[in-house]
């Protein structure tokens, strides 16, 4: 009984597997297992690859018409920069212009005014010693060369420079003055003598005689008329 029994513990216990061999069959499996899986990896990353693109903006074309007005454009402005470029040389010759009529005038003016100085230099005169009735020559202008040396003549030039006579359209207007002249030519005494009936015309030749003093001193005190006539 005992060996029946041994017999079938025998049989019953089972022969334990070789565990190297496990674990070699099992790396063999993750390596086809793994390889499987990295291959299609590798193919998509030779797929999908990157390129670098620089991406440049097509030319762009001008019309014809607005090319055509462009150029019309710049002809304009150019003739424009012309003109103003021209107009400084306008001005420059205005302006030249314009100074030599401002020359002209002056010098009508200048020689108005000495013809007017001159016609004055006629309308007065210095007559001699109060009540002689005795008339002096006149000075005309800067004066004839004789009366002009003369102490007459230089009274005389002296007063109808200061005359400023009105503006007066009546004519043949005749006044007289007598002064009298101190010996260092101070006017100590002045009246109207004779009057031309006009009081602005009496007046005119009273201040000229006032602003003219005083006078070159005479070689004596002497008492003199001023005629002032139109």
């Amino acid at each position: 009984m005992r060996r029946s029994a041994l017999s079938r513990h025998r049989y019953i216990i089972r022969k334990e597997p070789d565990i190297s061999k496990i674990i070699i069959a099992s790396a063999l499996l993750h390596l086809l297992f793994a390889s499987f899986i990295a291959v299609p990896l590798v193919s998509r990353q030779k797929e999908f690859r990157s390129y670098l693109v620089n991406i440049v903006d097509p030319l762009e074309i001008e019309p014809a018409e607005e090319t055509a007005y462009r150029g019309e454009t710049d002809a304009e402005e150019i003739l424009k920069n012309a003109e103003i470029r021209r107009k400084p040389d306008a001005s420059l010759e205005s302006a030249r212009k314009f100074s030599k009529e401002i020359e002209r005038l002056r010098a009508i003016e200048k020689l108005s005014a000495l013809k007017k100085l001159k016609e004055k230099s006629s309308k007065v005169q210095v007559v001699g010693k109060k009540g002689s009735g005795r008339i002096l020559p006149s000075v005309h202008g800067e004066g004839a060369e004789g009366d002009a040396d003369s102490y007459y003549g230089l009274i005389t030039r002296r007063i109808w420079q200061q005359w400023i006579y009105p503006d007066i359209k009546t004519s043949g207007l005749e006044t007289m003055v007598s002064i009298k002249i101190s010996g260092d030519g101070k006017i100590i005494s002045q009246k109207i003598e004779k009057s031309s009936g006009n009081a602005l015309f009496d007046r005119s030749a009273l201040n000229a005689v006032s602003k003219a003093s005083p006078l070159p001193p005479p070689p004596v005190e002497m008492e003199i008329g001023i005629r002032f006539y139109l």
